[in-house]
């Protein structure tokens, strides 16, 4: 795209910019080494480090309003249990992923939306509620038990599930195969799928999807609702539950799409935040930061958390 001399608004100093997309990290790291690209965005955190002797290239992170959580069907004769799903969420450490795998530190939730979003975050849950030994001990309690290998079975059956994640933001790859390992400690049998993210709306609608691990942003508009509304609400939708049905949530929900009372739609938010977290139909891990590799030679850079203007024409070159 070229410079438009007749914008209304601040001018532009760069004349020309060419915008490039790949869903390669290896890729992005290497144009963001060389000096190819001057800005890159997206990167995975297990690659920063390989930025530490460019000299020339800045690392920005910045929270967004996005969450990193995994789908569930609870309609799935392993998951139908409300106590299936709060142990394999106790059996997730997500401040070891927040720390380890996603660099950031810190970053670890147990709820939908950050602390930053007050009416929508309930501020007495905790954000890492890792209990193996209680999750192991909800599964005894619904018939699970470990066989010679370890791995839990119920009438024959081993507890193998097969979760779907898509390659576009590189640590979701990566969260998967520490998902994995987390619960194969408990005994369960995870298979990871790395697929295209289009798998899990289709495998929505055809009833075929188990689990998917999913970056969700709930920051498209200011007010979440209207995501909240679609994804958690009457049945749910292709990004938030399925077969999960919860008649207070919808309640609340359709009455905060009616509600001008400011006092009244916070406790309706906080409701459906608790009721959410408390029933388990999604497992929130990490709220996202948002890694971006910044030439030397540019100046004036800003990262917009809802992602929605690169700003462009407030920056320059040296």
């Amino acid at each position: 795209m070229k410079r438009f001399g007749d914008y209304w608004g601040d001018k532009a100093n760069i004349t020309f910019a060419t915008y490039l997309t790949g869903h390669r990290p290896e890729s992005r790291i290497l144009q963001a080494k060389s000096g190819e690209a001057d800005i890159v965005f997206t990167l995975a955190p297990a690659m920063i480090p390989q930025l530490a002797d460019t000299s020339d290239v800045n690392v920005h992170s910045n929270l967004i309003p996005r969450t990193l959580f995994v789908k569930l069907n609870s309609g799935h004769p392993f998951l139908d249990d409300v106590r299936a799903r709060k142990a394999l969420s106790m059996a997730i450490n997500r401040a070891a992923i927040a720390k380890n795998v996603l660099s950031a530190e810190g970053s670890e939730t147990a709820q939908l939306l950050p602390s930053s979003m007050s009416q929508w975050y309930v501020a007495d849950l905790p954000n890492d509620e890792f209990d193996q030994a209680e999750a192991k001990s909800l599964f005894a309690e619904m018939g699970w038990e470990a066989d010679e290998s370890g791995k839990l079975t119920r009438d024959g059956k081993p507890f193998q599930i097969r979760l779907i994640t898509y390659a576009d933001r590189p640590e979701l790859a990566t969260v998967a195969t520490a998902i994995q390992a987390q619960w194969a400690e408990l005994g369960v049998d995870l298979v990871v799928d790395i697929t295209n993210s289009s798998m899990i709306p289709a495998g929505h609608a055809d009833g075929s999807l188990e689990m998917a691990l999913i970056a969700r942003n709930f920051g498209f508009i200011a007010d979440p609702l209207p995501i909240i509304s679609t994804d958690f609400s009457n049945g749910g939708g292709d990004w938030g539950t399925m077969n999960w049905e919860n008649a207070e949530v919808d309640a609340a929900v359709a009455e905060l799409m009616q509600t001008r009372d400011t006092a009244r739609s916070t406790v309706l938010s906080q409701h459906v935040a608790k009721a959410i977290h408390e029933d388990y139909p999604v497992l929130p891990i990490s709220s996202y930061s948002q890694h971006t590799a910044v030439n030397g030679r540019v100046q004036g850079f800003a990262f917009d958390p809802f992602e929605r203007n690169y700003f462009i024409n407030q920056m320059d070159f040296k």
